[in-house]
């Protein structure tokens, strides 16, 4: 059959040129890549290599939802190049968007029949149908289902060419790990984010090179953001001064989730003045369970935030995957498209609500922020950042052809992935431990913790906090009013001055006071 000749190759960047190169010098390795920055381009350019004859693939992800995604992009790359190698899961999911994954096949004349099943005849017949036909096959499952994989391709009497493990952090689970022991592949690639180790390098983690190999290439998130692959982090506080016991916490999710909203819409305006576009608040929400998701959904917050224009998306194992209603329920891969759809329209107003689902899996420019309502690990934090950092296209598109570059944030049309976090003057949720944590965190991604936002005019108005936690809280209050007051603030002891401040929200009639104590 003729195949057209291809005029939309992706071309990779430099930093995935030297992580392929890295790949070729060494069958098993680990390839360590911040979220956002191409390593899906880079598995699929590495396997483009391999499909000069039949062989068997193997792309494994701990998710179903990101098994769908790896497919799609998959599909995308090998198309530009005319491969179209047979394309299977092995899940317990379903096949995923067949028309997203025809449209790129549709240019090339080429027919696509995927199949999802666990079945090791199944995988059996899939395989050697490919290979009398004298194709490749790429098997995308997950890690559960890894072991029907070799089972299928051992009764097929074939070999896995090679294997790529994505987010292969969950490999250092006991389970996963005794699996990922058994499994046979000539090559063996396993990238992630955040790799994680244990004490012992004979044990589960990542720095067993036995089981993961040595590190072959590494590109963190700070030489992401300085290379212009991922937007600048800024820090947004969300800061209220009523008292909160955890219960009241647990109630107040969906008016936190509410004034997030709020607070994150005037931001993002504010930039749109100032660059004379248009975009609209994406913003992903990382909940504590599945009970955050039910009280938010009831909630008049809620209702309220439709009324107003906005989408709103969650996702859990208890109800599965909803819009606008926990009534209504799509299938996860319909879901995933139409969340997709939804933040890539710039009219929409989103938000998506999880507790770790979407961690890993979503691969989306358009969300501009996260609230967190969680603790999380340095590796989870680092993963759910990894969801708002892509880049705008638009401005990857200037950044090529020198526009503008990265430090030109005046000029970009998403200049920053925020980072949203409710802040507590009082109360006893251990708040100031957690919010040195969250500090701890945006220091890990290179914020300048000069540059966040903290919105007074949208606080409860309380006013009832101490004096004393106001002047305890001046020096992280400094750092967005400048150095003006960096002489003086230690100066003011009385309490009748202190209130007076604190009473102010005029960052103008703030100095003045201050001028005149």
């Amino acid at each position: 059959m003729l195949i057209k000749k291809q005029t939309n190759r992706i071309n990779l960047y430099d930093h995935q040129k030297q992580a392929l190169d890295a790949m070729n010098m060494s069958s098993t390795g680990q390839i360590l890549m911040a979220t956002g920055t191409g390593k899906t381009f880079v598995q699929a350019a590495h396997i483009s290599q391999l499909l000069n004859e039949p062989s068997v693939i193997s792309v494994i992800a701990p998710r179903i939802m990101l098994t769908y995604q790896l497919m799609e992009e998959f599909n995308k790359y090998l198309a530009t190049l005319g491969l179209f190698p047979e394309l299977m899961f092995v899940h317990s999911g379903g096949t995923g968007n067949e028309k997203e994954l025809s449209r790129a096949r549709s240019k090339y004349n080429k027919n696509l029949e995927v199949i999802a099943t666990t079945n090791s005849a199944e995988i059996k017949e899939k395989i050697q149908k490919a290979h009398s036909k004298n194709q490749s096959i790429v098997i995308f499952s997950t890690y559960d289902s890894l072991e029907r994989v070799g089972q299928g391709v051992a009764k097929a009497e074939q070999k896995v060419k090679c294997a790529i493990f994505d987010e292969a952090h969950y490999l250092v689970q006991d389970g996963y790990n005794k699996t990922l022991s058994n499994f046979q592949a000539d090559q063996k690639y396993f990238f992630t984010a955040t790799a994680r180790h244990t004490k012992s390098d004979k044990s589960t983690g990542m720095n067993n090179v036995e089981l993961f190999g040595e590190v072959l290439y590494e590109f963190t998130i700070a030489s992401a953001i300085n290379a212009g692959m991922c937007v600048h982090p800024r820090g947004h506080i969300l800061e209220t001064d009523v008292e909160y016991n955890t219960d009241d916490f647990k109630k107040s999710i969906p008016k936190i989730i509410y004034r997030a909203a709020q607070e994150h819409q005037d931001q993002i305006y504010k930039e749109n003045e100032v660059r004379n576009n248009m975009r609209q608040v994406k913003m992903l929400g990382a909940l504590k369970g599945t009970g955050d998701i039910d009280s938010f959904y009831e909630s008049e917050y809620c209702k309220q935030l439709i009324e107003e224009g906005y989408v709103i998306y969650a996702i859990s194992s208890r109800h599965g995957a909803v819009v606008n209603s926990l009534e209504n329920t799509l299938r996860r891969s319909k879901w995933l498209k139409d969340v997709k759809d939804s933040l890539r329209d710039p009219n929409k107003k989103v938000i998506v609500l999880h507790y770790d689902i979407l961690s890993e899996g979503i691969d989306a420019s358009d969300f501009s922020g996260v609230l967190l309502l969680r603790s999380m690990s340095i590796s989870k934090f680092l993963q759910t950042f990894g969801r708002i950092s892509r880049l705008d296209p638009e401005d990857r598109k200037a950044f090529a052809n020198g526009d503008y570059s990265p430090n030109d944030t005046e000029k970009m049309r998403k200049p920053y992935a925020y980072v949203i976090y409710p802040k507590f003057t009082k109360g006893n949720l251990d708040n100031s431990e957690r919010f040195k944590e969250f500090i701890q965190k945006m220091r890990t991604l290179g914020a300048d913790l000069n540059d966040y936002v903290l919105n007074h005019e949208f606080g409860d108005g309380g006013g009832n906090d101490d004096p004393d936690e106001f002047l305890d809280d001046l020096e992280e209050k400094k750092r967005k009013m400048g150095k003006l007051i960096e002489e003086i603030y230690s100066d003011i002891e009385s309490e009748e001055a202190a209130k007076k401040l604190y009473r102010i929200t005029d960052v103008g009639s703030f100095f003045e006071a201050l001028a005149a104590i």
